[in-house]
């Protein structure tokens, strides 16, 4: 029992603060919930991307921050976990504010690309545990590994949905769009100039076929309403 509550107090304690606080700040201000969530979802998204990959470069000029960067890989699955409940908050609050509980809504050429990450990331979620990791055996981690995939979907997501429904592309979304894609490069180019296996770098290449997937995506959808 101890060491179920040790493996999974962090995640559920922040998570639980961070859905509490949304909830409260929404009855006050819900456009401003909607954007602190995705906000919050973005930051702990990184969180649970970058240490473990930036650990396995072994950049010579980041062995003063090997410390703070295993502490990061530490707590990876919980920054994992709490991403997931904060942008499915951030989704749940979207739906009830502009249009409701509507399909018409959740697959709309501003929303699609939203929708569908947020299926992947529940089912990322739900696969959380050890009871999951023992069923599933080795695709345990080939289902995770979609999380590469649906990064840039996340990210193009959040630049669409914000230029429709404000009228301006979200900074927070283009910014990290840029770092996500500069750190892919960066990463690819590194690994192949040490002979790296291509298996290494796994999650840049998913990287790359989400961004590719989503934006064209979004481009059919451009297209068929211009029709």
């Amino acid at each position: 029992m101890q060491n179920f509550i040790n493996r999974n107090y962090v995640w559920a304690s922040l998570s639980s603060i961070f859905i509490c606080i949304s909830v409260l700040t929404y009855l006050v201000n819900a456009t401003f919930a909607i954007k602190v969530s995705v906000y919050l979802g973005v930051i702990f998204l990184v969180l649970t991307m970058l240490p473990t990959n930036i650990l396995k470069l072994n950049l010579s000029f980041l062995s003063n921050y090997k410390n703070i960067i295993i502490t990061g890989v530490r707590f990876r699955r919980d920054a994992g976990i709490i991403c997931g409940f904060l942008f499915a908050t951030h989704s749940i609050m979207s739906i009830v504010y502009f249009y409701g509980f509507s399909l018409d809504f959740l697959f709309s050429k501003e929303i699609f690309l939203g929708t569908t990450a947020l299926i992947v990331f529940l089912l990322l979620l739900v696969t959380s545990n050890l009871f999951s990791m023992k069923f599933l055996g080795k695709w345990w981690k080939e289902l995770h590994k979609t999380l590469w995939i649906i990064i840039p979907v996340v990210l193009v997501h959040s630049i669409v949905a914000s230029l429709a429904f404000e009228g301006e592309i979200s900074k927070l979304g283009l910014l990290s769009f840029g770092f996500i894609m500069a750190f892919t490069i960066i990463e690819l180019v590194i690994q192949y100039s040490k002979n790296a296996k291509i298996k290494t770098t796994y999650h840049s290449i998913y990287t790359i076929i989400g961004l590719i997937a989503s934006v064209a995506i979004t481009i059919f959808f451009l297209l068929s309403q211009s029709k």
